[in-house]
């Protein structure tokens, strides 16, 4: 598909989510561009709102705030026009197992609208690109988790997207076929495709990506070319040392809380009434206990509460009221 040149293919501005209920921002205040072929990586550990950005990015999911541009397109205000533009192939197997690999190919072209010639043209260069052309004709429940992740990515190129996010597509792969899924998607960059390429492992980032964002608990840490992120870092060899290097925020539960009605919070108590427990949940605890049953969740820890968390210090024990046994009859 036709891309302006003299425009990003993708441009984020202050990003953010917060989803209903939750205290902070998943993704907060992200803001960077990408340009055609380059492949721009997200690094970070688990949690740390890969996820959640490439759902806001592929239009799966609305912001709390910011903008988002694919090819100049606002994708708030046309997201199916957005959609047109990009390929989305996630974490997990988006394929039918009853199918061959090539009826799965089939079959999401078709979904793209590409006519019967075009479809066959672009089949055979997904095979031959991603080397699973012995496969084409394999039930997809009996391929290797290696050529499922082949195929996974070969159904979400077909329409020739201007814009491809991957999100951690080597999760659970061996190391060979890692090293095989990278080099094709290098290909891919080579041949002129752009990509995000979402991961939590720092080599493949260092060996790839053209340019990376480092993120955790939902903002930005560091943005650049992996080499300057290493060079930034005095006495750093690569990725993973330089982002052992880089500040990184506080969990908000880890920050100190002065006051004990905070406290309390943080440890989600049932009873803000130190030293009184009602006594239907004395009751119920009792029968329970009586029974040989694990005691109910607001009695569960509740004899920790006296020991220190860290940042916490130490915090106020409350008495717990004496048990009295059941009456029988």
């Amino acid at each position: 598909m036709s891309v302006d040149h003299h425009i990003p293919v993708l441009e984020v501005i202050g990003l953010g989510k917060r989803y209903k209920g939750a205290r902070n921002h998943a993704v907060n205040n992200l803001d960077f561009t990408v340009e055609k072929g380059e492949i721009f990586g997200f690094l970070g550990p688990n949690g740390a709102g890969k996820t959640t950005t490439i759902s806001i990015m592929s239009t799966l999911m609305k912001p709390s705030k910011g903008q988002v541009k694919i090819c100049g397109i606002d994708i708030q205000k046309k997201p199916a026009e957005a959609r047109k533009y990009i390929s989305l192939v996630p974490q997990e197997i988006a394929l039918y197992h009853s199918l061959t690999g090539k009826e799965n190919l089939k079959y999401f072209g078709a979904m793209y609208g590409l006519d019967k010639k075009t479809l066959e043209q672009k089949i055979s260069k997904a095979l031959e690109t991603f080397d699973i052309k012995a496969y084409e004709n394999q039930r997809i429940s009996r391929c290797s988790g290696g050529i499922k992740r082949r195929f996974n990515l070969a159904c979400g190129i077909l329409h020739d997207p201007a814009l491809i996010f991957l999100d951690e597509p080597t999760v659970g792969m061996d190391v060979h076929s890692r090293n095989t899924l990278l080099e094709q998607i290098q290909s891919l960059s080579d041949m002129g495709s752009t990509i995000v390429y979402t991961t939590h492992y720092m080599e493949e980032a260092q060996s790839i990506c053209s340019r990376v964002l480092i993120m955790n608990k939902g903002i930005c840490l560091a943005e650049g070319s992996p080499a300057d992120l290493v060079q930034n870092r005095p006495g750093s060899l690569d990725l993973r040392e330089s982002f052992g290097k880089i500040e990184h925020p506080a969990a908000p539960e880890l920050q100190p809380y002065q006051h004990e009605r905070q406290w309390r919070r943080i440890r989600r108590d049932p009873h803000p009434a130190a030293g009184r427990e009602p006594r239907r949940c004395a009751r119920v605890g009792a029968r329970r206990q009586d029974r040989g049953l694990r005691p109910c969740r607001h009695h569960r820890g509740r004899e920790t509460r006296g020991v220190s968390l860290s940042g916490l210090g130490e915090a106020p024990a409350a008495p717990i009221g004496e048990r009295k046994p059941l009456m029988a009859g």
